[in-house]
C-alpha cells in the first residue's frame, strides 16, 4: 500500500485528506534548497573578535627594478691630426752638377738616388738654405781653380762676382758631390772630387746654427771641423764651423749629442789650425759616411739632404722662403769671433724671444 492509502486506512476522511493535504505540500517541496544550518554555539571565551584590519606593506614583496639606463654611445675618437706633408722645392736631379766643373772638364756626378740616411736631420737649424757649388758660383776673384797651379794640367775657368750674389742664395739646390778637387774619392770620375756638399746658408751672415743630425757621440777633428759618430752606424762630418761651439767639446773630447742638438755656426773658416783663417765662403761642407771615415769611399749626401730639407719645411713653410735681405758677407766686429758665453747668451734671449711671441699669440 502506497504511503497515502497508509495513513488514510486509519483516520477520518475528513481529517485524512487535511492530512494529505499538508502532507503533498511538505512533498511540493522536495527539491529544493534546504536554509543553512544554525551555526553551533560556542563558549563565549572561544568567540575570537574580527581581526583588525592589515595595512598593506608598503615595501613591496618583489625589489623594484630601477630603470635601466640606456649606455652612452660612445664619443666618437678625435680624428688625429694629419701628418705635415714634405714640402716640395726646387732642386736638380743628383750628378746633375755646373758643366765643365766634373774632372776631367764633364759634368755628371753620381746619379744613384739613394737616400743613404732616411731618418737624419737637416743640419742647419733653419732654413733658408742652399745646396750649390761655393766655387764654381761667383765669389771673389779668381778666373780659374785652382787658383795656384792646375789639376792634371788643367785649369777650370769661374766665374766672378761678389758672394752675396743673388744666385748664390736662390732655388734650385743642385748636387756638388764630385765637382773637381784634388782630394781622393773613389766614387768620382778619375778617382778625385769634392767628397761632401757644400751648403749656403739663408743669407750671408755668419749666425745660421748647424745642428746635430742624428743622436751619436760629437768630437772635434780640426779647428774647424767636427765628426758626428751616429747611432744609425753612418759618420757625420762638418767644416767650416766657427769656434768656439756652442757646445763646450774640447779637442780630442767626446760628447753624447741628441738630434738638433746645436753644435756650431755656419762660417767661413778654413784653416787646420788655429788662429783661424776665413778665406772661404760662408758654408758648411757637409760629408756622409757609412760605418767609419777608413778609406777614400765616402757617399753621396744630396739626396738624403733635399728629404731632411723638406720635412724642415714640413715644420714651418717659411724655411723655404728666401731671405730678401741677403747683407753683406764681411765677418762681424772685425773678424773677432764671439766667446761661448755670447753664444749661448743670444741662444736663451732668442728662445725667451721666441716663447713670449708665443704667450702673446695666444
Amino acid at each position: 500500500m502506497n504511503l497515502p492509502a497508509r495513513l488514510g486506512a486509519g483516520m477520518p476522511s475528513a481529517a485524512a485528506l487535511a492530512m494529505l493535504a499538508l502532507f503533498g505540500a511538505d512533498l511540493a517541496g522536495v527539491g529544493a534548497a534546504s536554509p543553512p544550518s544554525p551555526l553551533p554555539i560556542e563558549d563565549s571565551d572561544s568567540i575570537q573578535p574580527d581581526p583588525e584590519p592589515v595595512e598593506p606593506d608598503p615595501t613591496p614583496t618583489d625589489p623594484v627594478q630601477e630603470p635601466i639606463e640606456p649606455e652612452p654611445e660612445p664619443e666618437p675618437e678625435p680624428e688625429p691630426e694629419p701628418e705635415p706633408e714634405p714640402l716640395d722645392f726646387e732642386h736638380l736631379p743628383p750628378g746633375d752638377l755646373i758643366d765643365g766643373t766634373v774632372h776631367i772638364q764633364a759634368d755628371i756626378g753620381i746619379e744613384d738616388p739613394a737616400v743613404i740616411a732616411p731618418d737624419m736631420r737637416f743640419p742647419v737649424l733653419d732654413g733658408p738654405a742652399y745646396s750649390n757649388s761655393q766655387i764654381f758660383n761667383p765669389i771673389w776673384s779668381w778666373d780659374f781653380y785652382p787658383h795656384v797651379g792646375d789639376i792634371d794640367s788643367v785649369k777650370y775657368p769661374r766665374p766672378s762676382g761678389p758672394e752675396n750674389t743673388a744666385s748664390n742664395f736662390a732655388y734650385p739646390w743642385q748636387d756638388n758631390f764630385c765637382e773637381i778637387r784634388s782630394q781622393s774619392n773613389a766614387r768620382c770620375p778619375e778617382g778625385i772630387g769634392h767628397r761632401g756638399i757644400d751648403i749656403r746658408p739663408g743669407a750671408c751672415w755668419h749666425n745660421q746654427v748647424i745642428v746635430a743630425t742624428t743622436g751619436g757621440q760629437l768630437r772635434t777633428l780640426s779647428a774647424f771641423s767636427v765628426d758626428l759618430f751616429g747611432d744609425d752606424g753612418m759618420v757625420y762630418r762638418y767644416f767650416h764651423v766657427d769656434r768656439p761651439l756652442i757646445i763646450d767639446l774640447e779637442p780630442g773630447e767626446w760628447v753624447e749629442v741628441e738630434a738638433g742638438d746645436p753644435i756650431g755656426f755656419l762660417s767661413d773658416v778654413s784653416s787646420t789650425s788655429l788662429p783661424v783663417a776665413r778665406n772661404t765662403s760662408i758654408h758648411l761642407h757637409f760629408e756622409l759616411w757609412e760605418g767609419d771615415l777608413s778609406g777614400a769611399d765616402p757617399r753621396n749626401p744630396y739626396t738624403s739632404l733635399v728629404e731632411a730639407y723638406r720635412w724642415l719645411g714640413a715644420e714651418d713653410p717659411s724655411n723655404h722662403s728666401p731671405f730678401e735681405d741677403i747683407g753683406n758677407c764681411s765677418y762681424p766686429d772685425g773678424g773677432l769671433t764671439p766667446t761661448r758665453a755670447d753664444v749661448l747668451a743670444a741662444l736663451e734671449a732668442a728662445a725667451a724671444a721666441d716663447a713670449e711671441s708665443e704667450d702673446a699669440g695666444e
